[in-house]
């Protein structure tokens, strides 16, 4: 398995970070959010299940991995 390292974009269809982390999701409509990889699937904060392909057919195609701003 390939190294992830954090502050790059990731194709999501072939790499993930491991699992629990929260990182920046642009779908493939070009729309950002946050959502976490479980593993198996993606979800969001709240622990929302996020479909493999959602109805309206987007589906996560690059994530970010940033590093958290500790205060």
């Amino acid at each position: 398995m390939a190294e992830v390292v954090t502050n790059q974009w990731y194709d999501a269809t072939i790499f993930k970070p491991w699992r629990g982390r929260e990182v920046l999701i642009e779908l493939s409509n070009g729309e950002r959010c946050t959502l976490i990889w479980n593993g198996i699937y993606w979800i969001d904060p709240v622990n929302y299940v996020r479909q493999w392909y959602s109805p309206l057919g987007l589906h996560p195609a690059y994530f970010y991995i940033y590093e958290r701003r500790v205060s």
